[in-house]
């Protein structure tokens, strides 16, 4: 009980008993304090989340595409050797433009040009003649064409990233590749299948002497993701010191099989294309120059739902 209601029950008790005060009336008890309210306990902070770490480059080993040259016939007049003779510390710059078109049913896709500019260094050559060899994406650029069906825009957006990749491989003298080190820049998705569709390449070249209209055939066993016959018949049409002039026909086949890509599942019922080159080769040079026409036409089947697309793609190359 508080001092002051204690103070009231006593002298309602004097009233109450008839009794009377000898001592003049008390002054009344001070006011109690104000309680004194506990603040609850307050939680810690927490601690700033750490910021997530800035993306880094992704290094990946792109395998060699297993190659085979086969000489056709050997053409005429004076016969020579050709092959590919890099020297140490060579530098190159070079553009590729390239165009690409599909269709699937009414459907037709076609893409701005892509423009891709490297930059070249043949980084140390060995006593067989195998030169180590570094190329770096420099820039990545769309132009608008006629009829395209995809903004420019969003290609940019979406392949921009590239810019700065860089591949690092062995080339020997008869122009065959080895591994591809790739990096691709922070951000950049790292896809191998990528790599092998913009990274220009020499034309593989026959090991025995060869004139004027000789013929070789060059073989590989993938097509992009695809298990396929490549099968790609060159013609020596020209040749003055270290600049040789081929032409190719490219035939492409390949059996039913199954692609598999991220969850996506799809049986290929038919694979075959073409193919027109006509490219210059510089035997002290780091890429051929010209340009690589192909068509394709795959059928597929998903579940039960079939469907064929066809696809056009032309690659040219130039030195700048």
């Amino acid at each position: 009980m508080s001092r002051v209601l204690l103070a009231a029950a006593l002298a309602a008790a004097l009233v109450a008993c008839g009794g009377k005060s000898s001592q003049p009336a008390t002054a009344p008890l001070p006011p109690d304090e104000a309680p004194v309210t506990e603040k609850p306990p307050q939680p810690e902070p927490e601690p700033a989340p750490e910021p997530a770490p800035p993306p880094q480059p992704t290094t990946i080993t792109v395998p060699a595409e297993t190659t085979t040259v086969k000489l056709l016939k050997p053409g005429k007049g004076k016969k020579a050797k050709l092959a590919y003779t890099l020297t140490a510390g060579t530098k190159q710059a070079f553009e590729t433009a390239l165009l690409v078109t599909s269709s699937a049913g009414q459907s037709n896709t076609v893409m701005p040009k892509m423009v891709l500019a490297y930059s070249g260094e043949v980084v140390e050559v060995a006593p067989d003649g195998v030169a180590k060899v570094r190329l770096v994406l420099t820039k990545v650029s769309f132009e608008d064409i006629p009829g395209q069906t995809i903004a420019t825009e969003l290609l940019t957006e979406a392949l921009g990233s590239l810019e700065g990749l860089t591949s690092e491989y062995t080339v020997n003298p008869q122009g065959q590749m080895g591994d591809q080190t790739v990096t691709f820049p922070a951000g950049a998705q790292p896809d191998a299948s990528m790599t092998q569709q913009i990274i220009p390449t020499l034309v593989a070249l026959p090991v025995e002497p060869v004139g004027k209209g000789a013929t070789w055939e060059v073989g590989r066993e993938r097509v992009s993701t695809f298990a396929a016959a490549a099968r790609t018949v060159y013609t020596l049409k020209s040749r003055k010191g270290e600049v040789a002039t081929v032409e190719g026909k490219t035939t492409i086949t390949g059996a039913p099989q199954t692609l598999e890509e991220e969850g996506f599942k799809a049986e290929v019922t038919k694979l075959e294309g073409s193919g027109k080159n006509s490219l210059e080769i510089r035997t002290g040079w780091i890429v051929s120059i010209g340009t690589v026409g192909n068509e394709m036409t795959i059928g597929l089947k998903m579940g039960d739902q079939t469907m064929e697309t066809k696809s056009s793609t032309s690659m040219t190359t130039t030195a700048k």
